[in-house]
Formats: C-alpha cells, sequence, structure tokens
C-alpha cells in the first residue's frame, strides 16, 4: 500500500431511472453516462432485426449482458452471451452484437479510456435518493 495518506472522496451516483434514453442505430436505445474523467458508461436495449454493425475503436470494453440472450463476434469469432455473461474486448477489436430472437438484450458496456464521442443522455428527474449529491447535471464538457 501507498504510503500517500488517503483523502476521502464523495462517489459519483446515478441511477440509469433518472436519465432519458436515446434511439440507438441497431432497433434499441441506450442510455450514456460519463461516470468519470477515465470511464463512460453505456446501457443498451436491443431487439431484432437490426444490423450486427461490426466496428472497432480504441477502447477497451467490458460487455455485461444482465438479460436476454445475444452472439457477439470479436475478430471473426461468435460467442453466444445470456444473463450473467461478460466479455472484455481488446482496443481495436473488431466486434458487434446480435440479439437473439425479438425481446431485448441488454447489453452493459464500460469503456475506459472515457469516450469522448458519447454525449450524456439527459437528466429527466430526481428520485430523491438518500443522501446524493444533488450537483449532478447535465452538462458534458467537450473535448
Amino acid at each position: 500500500m501507498s504510503e500517500e495518506k488517503y483523502v476521502p472522496q464523495k462517489p459519483v451516483l446515478y441511477d440509469l431511472k433518472e436519465h432519458k434514453f436515446m434511439e440507438g442505430k441497431q432497433n434499441g436505445r441506450m442510455q450514456v453516462i460519463q461516470a468519470s474523467e477515465n470511464v463512460t458508461l453505456q446501457w443498451c436495449q436491443i431487439r431484432q432485426p437490426h444490423e450486427v454493425g461490426l466496428h472497432r475503436h480504441e477502447y477497451e470494453q467490458i460487455v455485461f449482458v444482465p438479460e436476454g440472450k445475444c452472439k457477439f463476434w470479436c475478430d471473426g469469432i461468435d460467442y453466444e452471451l445470456d444473463a450473467g455473461c461478460f466479455m472484455v474486448i481488446p482496443p481495436n477489436a473488431e466486434h458487434g452484437i446480435e440479439a437473439e430472437g425479438n425481446m431485448y438484450v441488454i447489453d452493459f458496456d464500460i469503456f475506459t479510456p472515457k469516450r469522448s464521442d458519447r454525449k450524456q443522455t439527459p437528466r429527466i428527474c430526481d428520485l430523491g435518493h438518500k443522501n446524493w449529491d444533488k450537483g449532478i447535471t447535465d452538462e458534458v464538457t467537450e473535448e
């Protein structure tokens, strides 16, 4: 452990129920949270029909599927993921998701470093969580 003294900091708290969805490209919708200077969070709901949309980016991406089933391609290999599965996608790997069936697959993504090409979805309500910092705003600085 470092000899430096730890200085307590407040955590940043978000509730996806307080944020607006935006329409996604793949017959779905998503929410984006710019959680810190280092991390972007993305909550997606995708269903058929949609294009797989193979792509690559410089960000490491952690994919968690809390609900539904999908095929996830990574560098030419398809992997079947269902509720409870994680996948860590290396930077610059070609990848994409395909929902199975007409039910939504939920895909929770964590990107690091922070994605400068994503804007945070607007906060549309305050559910009044006890002890939460009321200073959270929708303002996202352009980089």
